[in-house]
């Protein structure tokens, strides 16, 4: 089935929904000449919003028969369309997608968001909450990398922080390389004040759990950080050793 670019009104929203369909029928396999028909395709359907929300999900349906979340091809394409139109929230849902190679994107996309989109102070959210998003995907590496990418370029600090909540994230990040649920629900408790300014920055930590420990309910109070936060930034130990580790950062540095 072929449709063209220059298919326009309803004749050419039908042909692509067809084709939409073709392909999942019919078990089409991914090629780079059909992932590249098909953004030609959404470029000229984009300006409808009726036949926009009528053909993603059928291509984003086939695409997913062939990869976990859809062909980050056809993600990057929506983002780089959302954006020229500044729809950043839809730009931001669809590079939680990419692939690492798509990062640098999406962390240019999130410094314009905290930039010119948002209050300075807000800035600290918009990682925080993009990092967990990578997190509850189960995306370990492209959150540690557009952390990373964001802090460097537009914080340009290094640990401790003068935000809360990017220390939380840069130690939550080390808490989830070390595997300890302990130490995730201890950070929680610890920078609570700070997670409480966006409800749903709990809402992704509870799902953070479940994703890495398989643990569904939050955490009760669990006190301070203590010995726990030492643990995050000391190498691990040799058998029958102690670690020869001088430097551990204090509890009272965290914030």
């Amino acid at each position: 089935a072929v449709v063209s670019t220059q298919s326009t009104g309803e004749n050419g929203t039908e042909l692509a929904l067809l084709l939409g369909d073709h392909l999942s029928t019919h078990e089409t396999r991914p090629s780079d000449a059909i992932t590249k028909h098909l953004v030609e395709i959404m470029r000229g359907l984009w300006s409808s919003e009726s036949a926009k929300q009528r053909f993603l999900p059928k291509i984003f349906k086939w695409s997913k028969l062939h990869t976990e979340h859809g062909d980050p091809a056809l993600h990057m394409a929506c983002a780089e369309i959302s954006l020229r139109e500044s729809d950043y929230v839809t730009c931001c849902i669809h590079c939680q997608y990419l692939d690492l190679d798509g990062v640098d994107f999406y962390c240019h996309t999130l410094i314009d968001v905290a930039q010119t989109r948002v209050y300075k102070s807000e800035a600290e959210l918009v990682i925080t909450s993009a990092v967990l998003q990578f997190l509850t995907l189960h995306r370990t590496e492209h959150a540690r990398r557009i952390f990373k990418m964001f802090v460097s370029r537009h914080f340009s600090t290094t640990f401790p922080h003068d935000q809360p909540l990017v220390n939380f994230t840069e130690l939550l990040l080390r808490a989830i390389d070390k595997g300890s649920s302990p130490l995730v629900k201890a950070l929680r408790d610890h920078y609570s004040k700070a997670l409480d300014r966006d409800p749903t920055l709990n809402e992704l930590i509870d799902k953070v759990l479940r994703v890495y420990f398989n643990e569904c309910k939050p955490p009760a109070g669990l006190g301070g950080l203590g010995g726990l936060v030492q643990s995050l930034f000391a190498p691990q130990q040799t058998e029958g050793g102690s670690s020869s580790a001088a430097a551990v950062q204090e509890d009272a540095d965290l914030d």
